[in-house]
């Protein structure tokens, strides 16, 4: 039935008037609409322009015969598969012959019966479409099979080949092989014969759909990866499907390596770790996990940046490897069952564990060689330097005999071998935990230390080298416990900056600081610059200039009162953010000064692009001056350097008269340090301040010896 219309649309050509109208009529009251033509050339006109949905031709008509109508009609695109019926007086098998070779969907012989004659032509039209619709299935399944990157197969149950559809882009057999007719499992790659053979018996019994992998047989593409899916087609036969899988197959292991390795060093991580601990755990018993910890590797990212860091961390995992390997050697004859396994926990967290008779194992040892392992120097990107471990240690079932638990302690034993010292290693003891319990309490208390008025900031005078004179302080925080009594910030800082509260304890301080400035400024007293150290947080995180300058302007002081420190490390972290955020605090007229001078790797090419005021020689460097010409050297290098760059020069840490009289000498302006004056509580320094407005405002430091108390 033809789209938009009700009824179907028949055209009835025949030169017979009376016959025309018989057959219209009778076809009207079965409910079609008729056309008429009286010869086969009007047909093939009213065919062209109305396009009907089946079509009554008599055979013998004048002008054109039925024959020849029906030919120019299949001629035409529009009725290329319209229904034609042939109506005839001739019933003989030419006749018939004739009128299918020309086309013919059917014919009806004469003399027609009337009433079965809207029945027969529906009969027509639903076959017609029938068939119209299986062409087109047809077609949409040759165009998807011509889609199909795949190699499609008929087989019969007992593996006979019975036909190849299509497809030559996977090799499931032999490329160019002639493959009909043979046995499948004649054909197939060795690997999976049996498993073919297996799949089809089953496939026989139960049906549904199977499917095998299998490498490509060919050695030169061993990576290229192939599924055979077997489907059951039915009598006895079954469509083997054969696809390329290899993308799928490489992005299944790229997803179980990043789910399961650390992807910088190659090595499990830290779940993949848990799995084959736990697996040794139930195969062996004895297990040793030590956890290892780079020291310092934050300060290796930030002063020689990530990409050596991460070189670093590569070379870490080699020799890893490397100790690995002699263990097993080592151990070969006296524990021949010796596992070791490695990971990477993330960062700079390695893994190590030991499973099997372990006993005779002095885990110590192997804990002090994997830091002595680690120690040695190392070449990385033209730099030379060395980085050290601290190694954690717990074993079953004496520290636990769950992966969990041994990690747990294994961990806990690491804190307490960092907390003991830089290169340090321990074994596991149940104290350990309550040490780790207590840090958690403290860093509880350290947030409500906020809150709660337990913070104090003291100060350290700095004075003029050449005459004495008071130049101002550093201001240095420090905590009050309630129960604790005065906590040490190389207690708390570290802790402030894991636990992420550094930049509340520095604006803290900050605010603290500059409402002091201006109290004593109000008393008529002059402090001189004040000090104070800028978390390298505030650079990555925050904004340090509108909390300094707002600071600043809420307590109505200069930026001139302030000088902000700042480390080697934080000006190394992000050069770019970190100078844009120098120049602004400089313009807006603060004091910039370079805290720990001398310990980085790179500060000396990058210090005149900074706007510093001032350089603060590291403490360490001072304190060996007496003893060690290196310390010397350099003191006396940093000095030359800064004042050639019109730098003013602190020395820090001055703890000795042969200290203060070398720097004085070499040219150093500011001292500060124990000899000269301890930090002090705000009240006390005021005192000081106040004394010598008396004594006529020179405010010199202390006689030599003299140390103003806390």
């Amino acid at each position: 039935m033809s789209k938009g219309r009700g009824k179907p649309l028949v055209l009835i050509a025949d030169d017979d008037a009376a016959t025309r109208y018989v057959c219209s009529e009778s076809l009207r009251h079965e409910g079609f609409f008729v056309l008429q033509a009286a010869n086969g050339a009007e047909a093939l006109d009213l065919c062209t322009t109305k396009v009907p949905d089946l079509v009554l031709l008599d055979v013998e008509m004048p002008e054109m015969s039925g024959y020849a109508a029906c030919r120019a009609i299949r001629a035409t695109d529009a009725c290329a598969h319209l229904p034609v019926v042939m109506v005839t007086s001739h019933d003989d098998r030419d006749s018939i012959n004739l009128a299918y070779e020309a086309g013919a969907t059917d014919f009806i012989a004469k003399p027609i019966s009337w009433p079965l004659l809207g029945h027969r032509l529906r009969y027509i039209l639903r076959s017609a479409r029938n068939l119209q619709s299986l062409c087109e299935t047809l077609d949409e399944n040759r165009a998807l099979m011509a889609a199909l990157p795949d190699n499609i197969f008929v087989v019969a149950y007992d593996g006979t080949i019975v036909e190849h559809l299509r497809g030559d882009a996977a090799p499931v057999f032999d490329r160019g092989q002639q493959v009909a007719g043979r046995n499948l499992a004649d054909v197939v790659p060795d690997d999976i014969r049996q498993q073919v053979q297996d799949a089809l018996r089953q496939l026989d019994r139960a049906g549904g759909c199977l499917a095998i992998e299998y490498r490509d047989p060919s050695p030169a593409d061993p990576d290229r990866w192939y599924e055979c899916r077997f489907v059951d087609h039915g009598a006895s036969r079954a469509l083997a499907i054969v696809r390329d899988v290899s993308e799928r197959k490489h992005t299944e292991a790229r997803i179980h390596r990043l789910a399961y390795f650390d992807p910088l060093t190659g090595l499990p991580n830290r779940a993949h770790f848990r799995e084959r601990a736990a697996l040794a755990l139930e195969q062996q018993g004895d297990v040793a996990v030590f956890i290892i910890d780079i020291d310092r590797f934050k300060r290796i990212n930030d002063t020689l940046g990530t990409v050596i860091g991460d070189e670093t961390l590569i070379e870490t995992s080699r020799r890893l490897r490397s100790l690995a390997g002699q263990l097993k050697r080592e151990f070969a004859v006296t524990v021949p069952d010796l596992r070791v396994e490695l990971a990477c926990f993330g960062g700079n967290v390695f893994a190590f564990m030991l499973a099997g008779r372990i006993d005779g194992i002095d885990l110590a040892s192997i804990a002090a060689r994997l830091g002595q392992h680690l120690s040695q120097p190392l070449f990385v990107g033209g730099h030379e330097f060395v980085v050290t471990a601290s190694v954690g240690v717990a074993r079953s079932p004496q520290h636990g005999d769950t992966v969990d638990a041994l990690t747990k302690n294994a961990e806990a034993a690491r804190h307490a071998a960092k907390s003991e010292g830089n290169n340090s290693q321990r074994v596991y003891r149940s104290s350990m935990n309550s040490g780790n319990q207590v840090c958690l309490d403290l860093e509880n208390e350290l947030r409500r230390a906020l809150e709660t008025d337990q913070l104090r900031v003291h100060y350290q005078p700095k004075y003029v080298a050449a005459s004495g004179e008071l130049e101002g302080a550093e201001a240095l925080l420090r905590w009050v416990h309630p129960r604790r009594g005065e906590i040490e910030p190389s207690v708390f800082v570290g802790m402030a900056e894991e636990a992420g509260l550094i930049g509340s304890l520095g604006a803290w301080m900050i605010n603290e600081v500059c409402g002091q400035i201006r109290d004593w400024r109000s008393a008529g007293l002059k402090p001189g610059t004040i000090a104070v150290n800028l978390s390298g947080r505030e650079f990555i995180v925050g904004d340090p200039f509108r909390s300094i300058d707002g600071a600043v302007g809420r307590a109505g002081i200069s930026p001139g009162d302030l000088q902000l420190e700042i480390t080697e490390t934080v000006l190394m972290s992000d050069i770019r953010s970190v100078m844009a955020a120098l120049h602004r605090l400089h313009d807006a007229g603060f004091s910039l000064a370079v805290d720990d001078f001398g310990t980085g790797y790179s500060s000396l090419r990058y210090l005149q692009r900074f706007p510093v005021d001032v350089v603060k020689i590291d403490s360490s460097f001072v304190r060996d001056i007496e003893h060690d010409p290196n310390s010397r050297s350099i003191c006396t290098a940093i000095i030359a350097l800064a004042h050639g760059l019109g730098l003013e020069v602190v020395g820090e840490g001055v703890e000795t008269a042969g200290q203060e009289d070398y720097l004085r000498h070499a040219g150093c302006d500011v001292l500060q340090g124990f000899r000269l004056g301890k930090p002090m509580a705000a009240s006390a320094f005021e005192l000081m301040l106040e004394s010598g407005r008396r004594k006529g405002g020179s405010q010199g430091r202390p006689a030599t010896g003299l140390l103003v108390p806390h």
